[in-house]
């Protein structure tokens, strides 16, 4: 589906836009969801969407584990005002490129005793109150959890461990996460592995551009 922007009406609380639990070769692209009083706009995912455009409701996605147990990319989309959480799921292979989450509790919130494998490069969190990400079943060598060139700006909880409540705080005011890290983690060759987390980021005084979407647009249509 392409090219369709969604819209829910207000008295629909439990109502999601669309339920997408698709294997290879389905996609979601250039769409608008303008969620208001609704549940979700997507309720399930798989494959890889693109280009998604996500404003209110409770949450933008939630979602389990894809089918049949890939996992799911998701491109050059925004998620607004949501109010519980921007992305709900569990063992969704969740795979995050530039990606944009603005005014929300939580960007992504992994539901209580499940694993994922979580990998994010070239995300924007902005304005996010509560913890960015809510990681679960922490101390599961199966728990893999990794981002790479994050910024972010008003976000002073970049992660949450939910087991243990460990919190890691972000390192200002507005802060590039280089890279984070938590799983299982070897420091050499051979070395027995033990679960942590790793954090390497810095305070700056602006954020950077947020840089052109992975995907490039296609040639005007005057050229076709």
């Amino acid at each position: 589906m392409s090219n369709v922007d969604l819209e829910i009406g207000s008295g629909n609380p439990a109502a999601i836009g669309i339920r997408f639990y698709v294997a290879q070769h389905s996609y979601l692209a250039h769409m608008d969801f303008h969620i208001g009083s609704g549940l979700s706009a997507l309720k399930d995912i798989g494959n890889e969407a693109e280009d998604l455009h996500f404003y209110g409701g409770d949450y933008g996605i939630i979602t389990q584990q894809p089918s049949p147990g890939w996992q799911f990319t998701l491109l050059d989309s925004t998620f607004e005002g949501q109010r519980k959480a921007a992305i709900r799921e569990h063992e969704a292979g969740l795979t995050l490129i530039h990606d944009a989450f603005r005014n929300v509790p939580e960007a992504i919130s992994i539901d209580p005793n499940y694993a994922e494998e979580l990998w994010a490069k070239d995300v924007r969190f902005e304005n996010i109150s509560g913890p960015a990400i809510t990681i679960s079943n922490v101390n599961n060598p199966r728990t893999e959890i990794n981002l790479e060139n994050i910024t972010c700006h008003h976000v002073p909880v970049f992660a949450l461990l939910r087991e243990t409540e460990k919190q890691v705080a972000g390192p200002g005011e507005s802060y590039l996460v280089k890279a984070f890290s938590h799983g299982l983690t070897m420091s050499a060759p051979g070395a027995e592995g033990e679960i942590r987390t790793n954090l390497d980021a810095e305070a700056v005084k602006e954020l950077p551009a947020f840089g052109a979407n992975a995907i490039a647009a296609l040639p005007p249509a005057s050229t076709w």
